[in-house]
């Protein structure tokens, strides 16, 4: 590759070996010929700069590398802030190649030498202690300078300084030198997201090294720093030893008092700060008057000056060099202080860009990080001191030391919960499956799960050892010694001890800890562990056994009404529609509240019974749209359940909920499809509703939309919210949430996938269809309303690999634009697995033959009706709970599964419950080969926005991938054995007697008591009702069963199949429509082609075309006739299918009629004319022309002609259809022939 395709500009090779070369010959020249102190200095300084710019990608500024404090020389680490665009981005931490460290390392050294010599001229005595305080640590002046020619004082190192000298061996701009770092390293490494993070080219939402990185600061930094080694070697570069003679101090200058009132210089970035905060000051003086101008103190705030202003700066705070942010944010407190200014914000859409993360690191990053460092030290000299002195701990003592071990190594962040940790570490710390943990409260029954450190591990047991199981934690005398430890530790006290410990913990985790895991450590992403009876679940492998023995069958999710909105009810509503819905709900409000009583209920449950019976028999006779159904259906649940808080409600607060929230949801969703919303449209449709409403109702109603969804998230398995933008525009806080957590392991799903496959009764049709909904949900992690949409033609599958397609579709729009994306399977399929998908597959593709629109979830064959998403998701949220034995688990929860153990994978760790095998080639394309973000390739997949929503309320073993990164002190046999509270012979011991450390025996930590069982057969033909009463097809399919077996060629069995229908019934079908066709005439499915007798082939006739658009027409009135043959009692159905019988016994497909001969035969022909919609005419002849034979016509009201030329001697009953051509009429008959009697 040609380098200066990289960056456009790229110095020569001998160009750049010339730098190394040339800045080594001036320092030896000035070394060998002068015995000036500043020409040695600065020849020095010239090559320790030269190679620090050719390695860390420093921009050429003035007081390059200024402080020492910058450098981390053990982990040769280094701080850069060269160039600031955002202030929020000012700090970068880049590799220092193992030759840069080693030189920083001498020239410090050497600055004490330096100190020494010029300490020995008593002129120069105050420079000489300022270095020799710059070598200790101190930042009076900059760590790079020149000494002037008389060394009497210094100057800055500036990059007109650096051109000047390097003049001869560098002609081209010193920046440049940032273009061989990135191009050595591109070219080395292949990573230029490595390249970005040295040269600091960090331009996107997020930070590399921030929350949603996967590898360690210091992993990363590793990484990247022996590229840079070979970088420096190849381009000529070595370490040279200092240019003074000796390596003894002999002149050690007089150092100023630490009070000493001397002006402190201001340098390097410090310099650069002022000189930004002073652009500040100036933008904001030139702002100022320019919105005083526009809104003078009499004059009443006018909203379009506001975005005229909001304007102005958007286009002018770059020029100014300040933040257009901050810009913006001085606008608004200004109009704060106006009179009337609070209410136009409010009704004024504030302009803000877009917010990047922030940079993790700051000036005092390292030192932070050090002073951690100094605190495990001292910690772990703390335990020593204590086992040498045979200490015995006080109970509360040792939570003290637990909990500061668990900040200072094992990773907890996070104030309140080092608080927690204390308070249950007696009380919930168990051991399972070998394991040991602490499960720390979050509220709202979630849970944090701590898997302790080493050391932290060690003291736990030492607590187990020597406390009594009823000792009780005061909370007093806790954080009485957990303020006395740290005073120890820390050599200092604290107000507020858990602070303390979280900061240190926090400043540990930058470098140490991948940002994702050490943002949820932290708690600034509200990542959840599995609660604890599921924790249990997916470790043991077992069932859980709900409490009290309550039977598997007893789901009280399966109580809640949930009428269907797929079919029956239209997905809009218009404003006509959700008026007449309210002016409904209010009559049926008022007469619940009239209702007569009834027994020994109370007026509040007799008017909530009644409310309940009149809005379940509006849903099911009204016809209203799917909102106000939803509605309805929520009402019923407040009568019934109550709300989360509060089960009995007053029928008041029934009608005052349901009101508020109808009457406010229903216009702002008139004319959506509510069906096929998903969580981001939902969260902008309350949000609409919100800021429509009275300042001082909107908290109520955003609470009573939340009550709302919650209800839908159950009944109708919509996602969840993140309600913080929904409750910030109503005016309150939302409370922080947790997810429901919970997943379904590879057992569980696999077992749940062999019972729904082995249900015959569902048909096969229904059996691939509820299989295919687990597979996608698991596989994929879909959400089950985008399963439910799929199409054929969204699903790419071969041998080797399998995409997924999701886009806005016939059913449902994905509103998002990351709900919009393509997905690769990740995971191998078994052979189950690969069954459904041929079947479901096969199915889709005959389908899309006949209708490209066609879905994979149909409610029948090649149709765009949607499988009823209440009875699917009703059948498989339960299948799932009585697989598992967890009341809590639904379909949702493959979806968390998924994003689980993909963020797993991405860390190479196994998560206990899964056992699947990666297909590698699909997951270098998934993540890409090396990527610096595989969070973010997880998020897009889950069609998710942000990565913050994939880890709070997706992923559920952060607590697991946190134990890979906990630092592993060494700790002395004194700190073990004080730690274990056992005897120091002990550890030696263990150590003599065993190669690796033996533990010894464990004290006596508690197992959960959490009831299980070996999983269980479940079956689920009990929740299938209606659908496993019948095995025959429907009308639709019938049609389609018999048009695919006369075009295909295939046998009925695989046809039917195809198609998810029963074979024996399809056979059946199939020989009674062929007999029907032999008898009728009718050949316009060509079955008789087909067919193994002699007679029905020689009847066969030419193809009868069949066309599109009378097929989708027929599917239509056969539908209908299914719902109408549906409502019949069994006489009914009795009458119609002996007309049925007729027709097929006197049908003349010729004249597409039929002739009868009896008076019985004419009223059956009638009657199926009548239910057809059809017209009737009798074509009489010259002999069947009587008086009689007119009085007949005339009893069932059916008009006549008279042909002369008819020779038939009875009856000719015309059949024409009214709706299309007649062979329409004729193909529904024929299908109704062929399958009604399946129900006789």
């Amino acid at each position: 590759m040609n380098r200066s395709a990289v960056t456009g500009f790229y110095p020569k090779p001998d160009v750049i070996n010339v730098l190394p070369e040339a800045s080594l010959k001036a320092l030896q020249t000035a070394i060998s010929s002068s015995d000036s102190l500043a020409d040695r200095h600065n020849a020095f300084v010239d090559y320790c700069t030269a190679l620090l710019f050719c390695c860390t990608g420093h921009r050429a500024v003035r007081d390059p590398y200024s402080e020492l404090r910058h450098f981390e020389l053990d982990l040769r680490l280094l701080l850069i802030c060269d160039k600031v665009s955002d202030e929020s981005r000012a700090w970068r931490l880049v590799a220092l190649p193992d030759m840069a460290a080693q030189q920083v390392r001498i020239y410090k050294g050497y600055l004490r030498l330096l100190a020494s010599k010029l300490s020995a001229r008593t002129l120069m005595s105050d420079l000489a202690a300022q270095i020799w305080m710059l070598a200790e640590g101190s930042s009076h002046m900059p760590l790079f300078f020149y000494l002037r020619e008389g060394e009497d004082g210094w100057d800055p190192v500036t990059p007109s300084a650096l051109a000047l000298r390097w003049k001869d061996c560098w002609r081209v701009p010193i920046n440049l030198l940032r273009h061989v770092t990135a191009d050595t390293l591109l070219h080395a490494s292949q990573r230029a997201d490595w390249v970005t993070i040295q040269l600091g080219h960090t331009d996107g939402v997020d930070h590399p090294l921030g929350s949603t990185s996967t590898s360690s600061v210091l992993e990363t930094l590793a990484r990247i720093r022996p590229f840079l080694n070979d970088g420096l070697e190849s381009a000529g570069w070595t370490v040279v030893p200092s240019p003074l003679e000796g390596k003894r101090v002999r002149n050690r200058p007089e150092i100023p008092p630490k009070n000493s009132t001397a002006n402190k210089a201001v340098f390097g970035a410090q310099r650069r700060e002022a000189e930004r905060n002073q652009r500040k000051s100036t933008a904001a003086q030139l702002l100022r008057p320019l919105w005083q101008e526009r809104f003078p103190p009499q004059v009443p705030l006018d909203v379009d000056a506001v975005k005229q202003i909001e304007n102005h700066i958007v286009a002018e705070a770059p020029n100014l060099g300040i933040s257009t942010n901050w810009g913006l944010k001085l606008l608004y407190r200004f109009l704060q202080t106006r009179p009337g200014g609070v209410e136009i914000l409010r009704r004024h859409s504030r302009v803000r860009l877009i917010e990047v993360e922030p940079s993790p690191f700051s000036v005092d990053t390292l030192v932070k990080y050090q002073a951690a460092q100094r605190a495990r030290v001292a910690f772990s000299e703390y335990l020593t001191q204590q086992g040498k002195h045979g200490v015995q701990p006080d109970f509360h003592v040792r939570i003290a030391e637990i909990v500061a071990s668990a900040a200072l190594f094992g990773g907890l962040a996070n104030a309140v919960r080092l608080k927690a940790l204390g308070e249950v570490v007696y009380g919930s710390t168990y051991r399972l499956d070998g394991q040991e943990f602490v499960d720390l409260p979050l509220g709202q029954e979630a849970v944090f799960r701590w898997f302790p450190d080493q050391v932290s591990q060690r003291l736990i047991h030492g607590l187990f050892r020597i406390s009594e199981p009823s000792l009780v934690i005061s909370k007093t005398a806790l954080e009485r010694a957990v303020k006395s430890l740290v005073a120890s530790v820390a050599e200092s006290s604290f107000r507020c001890p858990f602070e303390w410990l979280a900061k240190i913990s926090q400043a540990a985790a930058v470098l140490e800890i991948p940002g994702f895991v050490a943002s949820c450590l932290r708690g600034d992403v509200p990542a959840v562990s599995l609660p604890l009876p599921q924790w249990v679940r997916v470790l043991t492998g077992r069932q859980l056994i709900p409490a009290d023995d309550i039977s598997m069958v007893s789901n009280p999710h399966l109580d809640i009404w949930t009428p269907s909105v797929n079919r029956e009810h239209k997905q809009r509503h218009t404003e006509g529609q959700w008026r007449a819905f309210l002016s409904e709900l209010r009559r049926f409000v008022s007469m619940a509240r009239d209702a007569e009583r009834a027994g020994n209920l109370s007026t509040r449950k007799r008017s909530k019974a009644r409310l309940s019976a009149l809005l379940q028999k509006a849903c099911t006779d009204s016809g209203w749209a799917a909102m106000p159904v939803m509605l309805a259906a929520w009402a019923v649940h407040l009568c019934q359940h109550g709300t989360r808080n509060k089960r009995d409600l007053a029928f008041a607060t029934v009608e005052k909920y349901t009101a508020l929230v109808s009457s406010r949801l229903l216009p702002v969703s008139t004319g959506l499809d509510v069906g096929g919303l998903d969580e981001v449209a939902y969260e902008e449709l309350y949000l609409r509703a919100v800021e429509r409403e009275k300042p001082e109702r909107r908290f109520e109603l955003a609470c009573r939309l939340r009550e709302f969804h919650t209800f839908l998230r159950e009944a109708y398995l919509l996602e969840d919210l993140d309600w913080s933008a929904v409750m910030s525009a109503a005016g309150g806080y939302a409370q922080q949430g947790f997810a429901d957590a919970n997943f379904v392991t590879s057992a569980e799903y696999r077992r749940a996938l062999a019972v729904i496959t082995s249900e015959a009764s569902l048909g096969d049709r229904r059996r691939w269809q509820y299989a295919g909904l687990l597979i996608f949900g698991f596989r994929f992690g879909l959400r089950f309303g985008e399963v439910l949409r799929l199409a054929y033609s969204d699903v790419q599958r071969d041998e080797t690999c399998m995409y997924v397609w999701i886009h806005n579709a016939v059913y449902g729009e994905v509103k998002s634009p990351s709900g919009v994306r393509i997905f690769v399977l990740l995971e191998r399929l078994d052979l189950l697995e690969k069954q459904v998908l041929d079947r479901l597959l096969a199915a889709g593709e005959a389908d899309f033959s006949e209708n490209s629109n066609a879905m994979l979830m149909a409610e029948r064959p090649g149709s765009q009706d949607l499988l009823d998403r209440t009875v699917a998701g009703r059948i498989l949220n339960e299948l799932l709970r009585r697989v598992t034995g967890d009341r809590r688990t639904r379909f949702h929860h493959l979806r968390h599964g998924w994003v689980t153990r993909t963020v797993a994978a991405q860390a190479l760790m196994p998560i206990p419950g899964f056992s699947e095998q990666s297909l590698d080639s699909a997951e270098s394309e998934f993540f890409g080969d090396d990527v610096a973000f595989p969070l973010r390739s997880i998020a897009v997949a889950a069609g998710h926005a942000s990565e913050r929503t994939t880890l709070g309320s997706y992923t559920h073993c952060v607590d697991q991938l946190a134990t890979l990164h906990f630092m592993a002190p060494k700790l002395s046999d004194h700190a073990r054995a004080y730690a274990e509270q056992v005897a120091s012979a002990t550890i030696r011991t263990r150590r003599r007697t065993s190669r690796r450390s033996s533990e010894g025996r464990l004290p006596p930590i508690p197992e959960p008591k959490i009831s299980t069982r070996l999983p269980q057969d479940v079956t689920i033909s009990d929740l299938l009702g209606s659908l496993s009463g019948t095995l025959r097809p429907g009308l639709t399919d019938v049609d389609m069963l018999l048009r695919r077996f006369g075009n295909s060629g295939k046998s009925i069995e695989i046809v039917a199949e195809s198609l998810g229908l029963d074979r024996l019934a399809s056979r059946s079908i199939l020989r009674r429509a062929q007999l029907v066709e032999l008898k009728t005439g009718y050949d316009g499915y060509r079955l008789a082609k087909r067919s193994e007798d002699p007679l029905a082939l020689a009847s066969s006739s030419q193809q009868v075309d069949q066309y599109r658009r009378e097929t989708d027409a027929l599917s239509i009135r056969l539908t209908e006739i299914e719902e109408k043959f549906s409502a019949m009692t069994a006489s009914e159905k009795a009458v119609l299918l002996d007309a049925l019988a007729i027709w097929v016994e006197t049908a003349n497909v010729g004249h597409w009629s039929c002739d009868v001969q009896q008076e019985e035969q004419l009223r059956a022909v009638e009657y199926l004319s009548r239910f057809m919609g059809a017209e009737i005419v009798a074509i009489l002849s010259m002999k069947t022309n009587t008086e009689a034979v007119h009085i007949m016509l005339k009893r069932y009201s059916i008009s006549w002609a008279v042909r002369s030329t008819s020779k038939f001697s009875g009856i000719c009953l015309k059949i024409s259809n009214l709706d299309g051509p007649n062979r329409k009429l004729w193909r529904a008959l024929l299908v109704m022939a062929a399958t009604l009697e399946l129900d006789n």
